[in-house]
C-alpha cells in the first residue's frame, strides 16, 4: 500500500535519500524535532531599538553639534 503523508504548505523541505528496509507489515515511524531559527528571531526582536538609537543620536547631534561663529 502507499504511504499517506500530509505535507505542510510552509516550512523547509527535507529530502531523504535512503532505501527503505522494512519487513513486510512492519511499522514505519518518523519523528521530527521542530525549533525556530534563533538568529532570525533575535533580529526581529531588536528591530524597534534601531529607530530609537537613530533618533537619540540625531537629537544629540543637533544639541551638541559644532558651534557656529556669528
Amino acid at each position: 500500500t502507499a504511504i499517506n503523508i500530509a505535507m505542510p504548505e510552509h516550512g523547509r523541505m527535507l529530502r531523504f535519500a535512503r532505501a527503505l528496509q522494512n519487513e513486510c507489515g512492519g511499522k514505519l515511524e518518523l519523528s521530527l524535532k521542530v525549533s525556530s531559527d534563533y538568529s532570525t528571531a533575535a533580529c526581529l526582536t531588536w528591530w524597534p531599538v534601531i529607530p530609537l538609537f537613530l533618533g537619540l543620536w540625531l537629537m544629540l547631534r543637533v544639541a551638541f553639534g559644532p558651534q557656529r561663529k556669528v
